[in-house]
């Protein structure tokens, strides 16, 4: 019985792939502010909230590609221990971004973007 399992580069799969930006950051939540997600929140598999800072959009504007959307792959670039967790966002509760110590992956139409997330969560030691 011949497989119709077909093996891809990752490049191949990838629509968009980029790092967060630098935020400004500001303690007060607003209409002007958004969520940001950094490296902290990114453990067992799992981004938590919980540790998520604000960004100010008056100081600086964020493109629409940078705003996460359902099921992206979030890959910590940067911290000692943390560089390469993986978690997958399955939903976006509010408008958020990624700083940039964490890389944002989306997949392409060769794939589903949440069987992606599970086959490069299960590389992850």
């Amino acid at each position: 019985m011949k497989s119709e399992w077909r093996t891809e580069p990752l490049h191949d799969v990838i629509s968009y792939i980029a790092k967060g930006i630098p935020p400004a950051y500001v303690e007060t939540e607003s209409e002007k502010t958004v969520r940001v997600l950094n490296q902290k929140c990114n453990r067992n598999f799992e981004i938590s909230y919980a540790e998520s800072r604000l960004h100010d959009l008056s100081k600086r504007s964020v493109p629409e590609e940078k705003y996460l959307r359902d099921d992206d792959i979030l890959i910590n670039s940067t911290g000692t221990g943390t560089v390469g967790r993986i978690a997958q966002l399955s939903k976006v509760p509010c408008p958020t971004i990624v700083d940039g110590h964490m890389i944002v992956l989306r997949g392409n139409e060769k794939v589903t973007q949440r069987y992606l997330g599970y086959v490069l969560k299960a590389q992850q030691d």
